[in-house]
């Protein structure tokens, strides 16, 4: 899988959440990438936005993996 083949499905504020959701979608034998811009060990807070981490997926795997966010936590953030 590379990530110049994945599609956003959802933003997370922080780690944890995001790691939540990846096992999730991953139980639900769907793969996936996590993306972010700033690695928890520099900088381990929530600072306006920085440790947004995106949740990336296949495209063919995209509807689901909203849909399973949305049953399980909430709206997909894709903005």
């Amino acid at each position: 899988m590379h990530d110049d083949d994945l599609v956003l499905v959802h933003k997370a504020i922080g780690e944890p959440k995001a790691q939540l959701i990846k096992t999730l979608l991953e139980d639900f034998g769907i793969p996936v990438s996590l993306e972010s811009q700033v690695p928890p060990s520099i900088l381990p807070i929530t600072f306006d936005g920085l440790s947004e981490i995106r949740i990336l997926v296949l495209p063919k795997d995209k509807q689901q993996a909203q849909e399973i966010i949305r049953d399980y936590f909430e709206e997909p953030i894709t903005d």
